[in-house]
């Protein structure tokens, strides 16, 4: 994977805001599937396998967590499983939901992580160094 790094830097920008947008817009559980698998592949050819297995340490707290707590404050849906004592429904859907919100999010958190490590602060600043000129300069 060293030759993407090398690959002209709005080149790389432009995979990884693609390829995040997709993830985060895209809730077909299919979809989250294939994005977290690929997201995992990414990250153990740039970082090797080491590198996942420490992350995911805290990588499956925060995926267990998110999906533990979004049926707790969402309600909706048709298949009501249990009453809490507060009278709200703990639903199927909202289960489900949870699930694909803790799968975006870990994805994102993953591709975050391939970010860093293929667009260095170099690349960032030869992509908005010209826009962020004027703001800089005016604080002087």
């Amino acid at each position: 994977m060293r030759g993407f790094k090398m690959y002209h830097p709005l080149i790389n920008f432009i995979y990884f805001v693609s390829v995040m947008s997709f993830a985060m817009f895209l809730m077909h559980p299919i979809c989250l599937i294939l994005a977290l698998i690929s997201s995992l592949m990414y990250i153990i050819k740039l970082k090797g396998i080491k590198h996942v297995l420490k992350n995911a340490c805290f990588m499956l707290p925060i995926l267990i967590g998110t999906a533990l707590i979004n049926p707790a404050f969402n309600h909706k849906g048709a298949t009501i499983l249990y009453y809490f004592k507060s009278g709200n429904p703990l639903t199927l859907e909202s289960i489900a939901y949870g699930l694909a919100a803790a799968t975006m999010l870990v994805t994102v958190m993953n591709l975050f992580m391939a970010y860093t490590e293929v667009v260095t602060s170099d690349k960032l600043i030869y992509l908005f160094g010209r826009l962020l000129l004027p703001f800089l300069l005016s604080y002087l």
